[in-house]
């Protein structure tokens, strides 16, 4: 039974074990059936008396090589206990692709949602990129197509007759920036669409790239990290 991939903390994968089996609850000797917990505590002298020999975890001896938890066949080693390791070559990289392609979508959406650095009047600013606030943003752009008023004046007085000019827009460090529609559509509402259009195109990229693998060694080298458009830096 082929195990599915799964990150570890350090961003690295553990090498699903290829076969399984439960350990059995009783050895019979002839005649005689020992229960567990009776066999299990036998010296590895009394068990190669009885032509039995210790079933130990899977033993990593070499790059490629995965510690597991239990094994299938036995085979003897020099200390009389089961040693086997299985290669990478010999793991079914189909279910490891498919969980590795599952992992773009979660970095995509991540990457759309980190925020983007944008430059107004030289100086520059964090915008936020979650989903309410793209939602925002995408309201304020539909207003301007629709020749809507904005709420302030060209000072940043609120507009009450419905001949305003701007709008102050609040970036991630709670700075309000004062913007006319033309500077607002092209430094906020096209920077954010440029944004999740770009982070799209790479996962996509990433998807094809996953595709094209054809062994376990390569899905386990899979570079996911790189290939993704600049985010702003997180938050201290």
């Amino acid at each position: 039974m082929y195990g599915i991939l799964t990150q570890k903390n350090n961003g690295s994968y553990d090498l699903p074990l290829k076969e399984t089996f439960q350990r059995p609850k009783q050895v019979k000797v002839g005649d005689v059936v020992h229960p567990r917990q009776v066999w299990q505590f036998w010296t590895d002298a009394q068990l190669r008396a009885e032509g039995l020999c210790r079933i130990d975890d899977v033993t990593s001896v070499t790059e490629g090589h995965k510690k597991g938890s239990s094994i299938e066949s036995t085979t003897m080693g020099n200390d009389d206990r089961v040693k086997i390791t299985y290669s990478i070559s010999e793991i079914d990289y189909a279910k490891p692709q498919a969980t590795l392609r599952n992992r773009v979508n979660g970095m995509r959406d991540s990457k759309i949602n980190a925020g983007i650095t944008i430059t107004i009047d030289a100086t520059d600013y964090v915008l936020q990129t979650d989903q309410a606030s793209r939602d925002n943003i995408s309201g304020v752009v539909a207003g301007i197509g629709a020749a809507l008023p904005l709420p302030l004046n060209a000072n940043g007085t609120p507009n009450l007759d419905g001949t305003g000019t701007h709008i102050a827009w609040r970036m991630r460090d709670d700075t309000d920036v004062l913007m006319d529609a033309d500077t607002f559509k092209a430094s906020v509402g096209l920077s954010v669409m440029a944004h999740v259009n770009a982070c799209h195109l790479a996962a996509r990229t990433h998807k094809a790239a996953i595709d094209a693998l054809s062994t376990y060694a390569e899905v386990s080298a899979y570079d996911l990290e790189s290939g993704w458009p600049d985010v702003a830096p997180a938050e201290e």
